[in-house]
């Protein structure tokens, strides 16, 4: 088995794996390390890609080549890896939901947002806290320590000695963000009232400034948590705020961090 790690899409991967086999084959040749019949080993190339987005190159050299005169197509190198694309499989639910380390790894790689990372925590922590699991927490706490920077800069990873302490650290962070996300917004809406009051310049236009501004800070608070729980906010969405009364934005203010899909906000 042939594993290779990618972060980006490489359109001629199957290329790269040709030239790994061949390689590892000569190699083999070289220091005769056949089987009995001086035959090679069969080899399963397997990409394993953590990408954010989706991989769309070709998995098969076929795909990578000129179409030759049907005589000479037998005569072509033929090659084709195994995509375990964590993205797709965890969008597509191919994943097992329970007790699966595997999974869990993925989930942890394809994080969104930090409450994600909290959960797939609580998993590791649940299924791994027995005596007989105390090697692949280490392990898992050293890939930590070489991964955790990418999925949550704010955290020292390489000063959390176990799986608990870092998964408590987690939990005070995302407090911490969420107050921060609530004051910037406070800020924001109160400094976009004062303008609109002050453009007014009478006490109606004042008491409008108010009131408008209240409403914008309830939206730009709602606005900045949809941004950072589920990324970019579809136009339709927008819409939605911008014609929401400040009740209603207040209702759905803390619902971000309640439901799984942007849509659930709403409901």
């Amino acid at each position: 088995m042939m594993l290779e790690f990618q972060s980006t899409v490489e359109r001629f991967m199957p290329v790269r794996i040709l030239t790994y086999i061949g390689l590892l084959y000569q190699d083999l040749i070289r220091r005769k390390e056949l089987s009995p019949d001086r035959r090679l080993p069969p080899v399963l190339p397997i990409v394993l890609y953590n990408g954010k987005g989706r991989w769309r190159a070709p998995v098969a050299l076929d795909n990578l080549i000129q179409p030759p005169p049907h005589a000479v197509l037998p005569y072509l190198p033929r090659l084709q890896f195994l995509l375990l694309d964590e993205g797709a499989l965890l969008h597509e639910g191919a994943l097992p939901g329970q007790r699966n380390l595997v999974a869990a790894i993925f989930r942890l790689e394809q994080s969104q947002a930090p409450e994600d990372l909290s959960r797939a925590f609580s998993h590791l922590l649940e299924w791994l806290k027995g005596p007989e699991q105390s090697e692949l927490r280490q392990a898992i706490l050293e890939w930590l320590h070489r991964r955790g920077p990418s999925l949550a800069p704010e955290i020292s990873w390489r000063e959390v000695r176990n799986l608990q302490e870092a998964n408590t650290m987690l939990e005070e962070r995302i407090q911490e963000w969420k107050a921060q996300f609530r004051r910037e917004g406070l800020t924001k809406g109160r400094e976009e009232g004062r303008e609109i009051g002050l453009e007014e310049g009478r006490e109606e236009g004042r008491k409008e400034g108010r009131e408008e501004g209240s409403t914008a800070e309830a939206r730009n608070i709602l606005r900045r948590q949809l941004a950072r729980r589920f990324g970019t906010v579809p136009e339709h969405i927008d819409v939605k705020l911008n014609g929401a009364s400040r009740e209603q934005l207040e209702d759905w203010i803390d619902r971000p961090y309640e439901v799984e899909e942007l849509e659930d906000v709403f409901r």
